[in-house]
């Protein structure tokens, strides 16, 4: 929807995080203020191996002030394409948020919430995820968000939810336009003109259907939802959501059940070799060699035994 907009521009590809992942790093390998731009570029050339940050910065270019140069190379992009905003789409950003304001100071948020239930049947069903993983993702990811509004404000974080956008759409929409101080355009409730949707087997659809908001009371089983639930249940209400099953005693998974479905759930990918990704907006069918897959057990076990949240208190 917003990338129909005139003066927006969201590319397929994320790049934010790994700006930011980045960026942490940068306090590892510091020497000395003169040697700022080379430092960094050598970041980049080791970690950016799909050559998104190289990209946004025009290969190696001279760095005086990192959060100036990036600030001017989203730009760039941005009017390489044809708009005044670029926008980034990665859920994943908000674990990093403090990080990526401090980058980007003129940044703004659109925070989007939605049905515990719904988003973890589409974890579930699109990444795999152990179904107690992905509603305690949900909520850790929404406390985050939740915090960060209060604490940035509302002029920098706009919350909508997704099922607000799907019943009305023209008026979030307008909301969201009012807070990045553009015009709204009609163009933006076309769906079937959306880039998003041209492709044959595009993910997006091309009209917008609102029976999508409660599929997941056809898809989830009684003990699914009370699953989700008692971890989530004591959020919701406070996003507007209803529970089910109001008699369930509501706790988040401590770390040590965190760490023990993340081993779990990494094992069993192993013998998973063949999975849906998302690429270029189009969910495809991609092989994971073992190499891959070996590793991914072994980054999340050694992590996971590492992590200082053994020693917090909840």
């Amino acid at each position: 929807m917003l990338n129909n907009h005139s003066e927006i521009f969201i590319d397929d590809q994320t790049v934010s995080k790994r700006i930011v992942l980045l960026y942490k790093k940068y306090d590892r390998y510091y020497l000395a203020k003169d040697q700022l731009s080379e430092r960094f570029l050598n970041i980049v050339d080791k970690d950016d191996k799909k050559n998104r940050i190289y990209s946004l910065l025009n290969g190696r270019e001279i760095i005086n002030d990192i959060s100036y140069t990036l600030d001017k190379a989203v730009k760039r992009k941005a009017k390489k394409n044809g708009a005044l905003i670029l926008g980034d789409k990665s859920p994943l950003i908000i674990e990093l948020l403090p990080y990526f304001i401090n980058l980007f100071p003129e940044s703004k948020i659109v925070f989007i919430t939605r049905d515990a239930r719904a988003n973890v049947m589409s974890l579930v069903k699109r990444q795999y995820m152990d179904i107690q993983l992905a509603a305690q993702m949900w909520k850790d990811w929404n406390i985050k968000g939740l915090a960060y509004k209060e604490w940035l404000g509302k002029d920098k974080i706009c919350q909508i939810s997704y099922e607000g956008l799907v019943k009305y759409t023209e008026q979030e929409l307008l909301k969201i336009c009012n807070f990045l101080n553009i015009d709204f355009e009609t163009s933006m409730l076309d769906l079937s003109k959306s880039e998003a949707t041209q492709k044959k087997d595009a993910y997006v659809s091309k009209q917008i259907d609102e029976s999508l908001i409660e599929r997941w009371r056809g898809e989830l089983s009684t003990k699914q939802i009370k699953q989700i639930e008692k971890i989530v249940g004591d959020l919701m209400p406070q996003l507007g959501y209803k529970v089910e099953h109001e008699n369930l005693q509501y706790q988040s998974l401590s770390y040590g059940k965190q760490y023990l479905l993340n081993v779990k759930q990494a094992v069993k990918l192993i013998f998973v070799p063949k999975r849906k990704v998302m690429r270029q907006r189009t969910l495809v069918d991609e092989y994971i060699p073992l190499s891959i897959r070996l590793r991914y057990l072994l980054r999340v076990m050694a992590r996971g035994l590492i992590n200082e949240r053994w020693f917090e208190h909840r």
